[in-house]
């Protein structure tokens, strides 16, 4: 095998590995709180509800850090998830005493309630309350009885948990703030790798696809691949990927 073909090879091999590791997958979120209800009795699945307002600052940090993250979009695929514009249904805000945003309560397949995140989490602790959710479906925390008395405990969860001995680190927070912005507003396209071939018509490697110009990748189609960029048509945008 000549050095030239290796290398090539072993190219592929990174920006495989590469994309494998992207956290740029996307939640799929309904935005029917009744028919989501509905689908998750039929498949006995809890719900993620997440009551947000357009003009709140950390409901978008949630979306563009800690719903990016790969391990809660892994958990996610054992919920129905559900998000819900605080202000155009006020009355479900009400029905569960939504007083401030973000809210994600997580419900049973029932309906009833299993747990609730008041305020922003990272993507490590909210992974962690998902699993812990999962893990108590058919054993809401908010109606375990203690063990001396025949009442229910009521479970009181701060808003925030801060993790002693953790110094927040401003500096990458603002960084993968900023990533993960830039990848919404790619509409969650990669560009990790371009390929020139010996008849020279360049190749581009969006999430892990291999297209060439004229080649259809999710809503869009490529209309221009250089050296160091590709371009992709919408109905509404073009934007232009480039490699980080």
């Amino acid at each position: 095998m000549t050095r030239h073909r290796s290398g090539y090879i072993a190219f592929i091999i990174s920006a495989i590995l590469i994309l494998g590791a992207s956290d740029s997958w996307a939640i799929s979120w309904k935005d029917d709180l009744k028919s989501a209800l509905s689908e998750a009795k039929k498949s006995e699945k809890p719900l993620i509800v997440d009551f947000y307002t357009t003009w709140c600052h950390w409901c978008k940090e949630l979306d563009y850090n800690t719903y990016t993250d790969a391990k809660v979009n892994y958990l996610s695929g054992d919920f129905i998830c559900v998000k819900v514009d605080a202000e155009l249904n006020p009355k479900a805000a009400a029905k569960y005493n939504i007083r401030g945003y973000p809210t994600v309560i997580f419900l049973n397949h029932d309906g009833s309630v299993n747990n609730r995140v008041i305020g922003y989490k990272g993507p490590e602790a909210f992974a962690g309350v998902m699993e812990l959710v999962l893990k108590n479906t058919n054993n809401p925390l908010g109606k375990i009885p203690p063990l001396n008395t025949g009442k229910q405990a009521v479970i009181k969860k701060p808003a925030i948990v801060e993790e002693p001995g953790v110094e927040f680190d401003r500096e990458a927070f603002e960084s993968n703030r900023r990533k993960n912005i830039e990848k919404a507003r790619n509409r969650n396209l990669e560009l990790s790798g371009i390929i020139i071939n010996k008849q020279k018509t360049p190749v581009a490697i969006i999430n892990g696809i291999f297209v060439k110009k004229g080649d259809a990748i999710g809503e869009g189609r490529v209309s221009k691949i250089t050296k160091d960029k590709a371009e992709v048509v919408f109905q509404d945008k073009t934007i232009i990927l480039t490699i980080d």
